[in-house]
């Protein structure tokens, strides 16, 4: 419906990603988070500062490593439904 209204496809596109994207970083350092919590309750371990680092820093990579998978993900769901335009068009004729 918003391309109907003048908003160019592309940018739908980007900004559908951007939010998926950043959705899944968002709640995958909040997973890592409260695990992190919970591990710290019942073990009664108190980690420093330098260990919360550690681990915040490996969770941004991690995080980072989903965005990539997921990117990949949406680049063969576009391929394969492309994919699937063409054949209908080139079947129908």
């Amino acid at each position: 419906m918003p391309v109907a209204y003048g908003i160019n496809r592309q940018v739908i596109y980007y900004t559908k990603a951007l939010i998926i994207f950043l959705i899944s970083l968002l709640f995958y350092i909040l997973f890592v988070a409260a695990f992190l919590i919970i591990e710290v309750v019942q073990s009664g371990y108190s980690p420093d500062f330098i260990e919360i680092m550690n681990i915040l820093g490996w969770t941004v990579l991690c995080g980072f490593v989903l965005t990539v998978f997921e990117s990949i993900i949406i680049f063969l769901c576009v391929l394969i439904q492309n994919i699937g335009v063409v054949i209908g068009d080139v079947c129908s004729k």
